[in-house]
């Protein structure tokens, strides 16, 4: 948290959480921090945990505008639901699989519906 405050606009940048923060700098295993929002505040400043802000709330809101089945709406809802939430309190955010998975399953959840003819296809 005194790395954010210390640098509050635009933070100590991009992947260098582990060379600015104290507790990284003494263990080696806490090179990240146990919070992802914490983290992105910390590396890029106000204006970067205001992005990953909007970037959640565009995520939910293509999730509600969805056409999608509303069984694959609500687990795709629930895939970034919880790594939103479990983002908060544990580093989960670097583990790619996590985050593929999430990404994947919000996507099918807020794509079009096949239903819909393609421009390309014709009549």
């Amino acid at each position: 948290m005194d790395i954010a405050a210390d640098e509050p606009v635009f933070g100590v940048g991009p992947g260098l959480f582990a060379q600015a923060s104290p507790t990284a700098l003494a263990d080696a295993d806490a090179r990240w921090a146990h919070s992802a929002y914490l983290q992105v505040g910390a590396e890029t400043g106000v204006i970067g945990a205001a992005l990953l802000g909007l970037v959640l709330l565009w995520v939910f809101g293509a999730l509600y505008r969805s056409r999608q089945d509303e069984r694959l709406i609500v687990i795709g809802t629930a895939a970034v639901t919880a790594l939103a939430v479990h983002a908060a309190i544990d580093y989960v955010a670097h583990f790619p699989a996590v985050v593929i998975i999430a990404a994947l399953l919000a996507g099918l959840a807020s794509a079009r519906a096949g239903s819909e003819p393609s421009r390309l296809e014709g009549p």
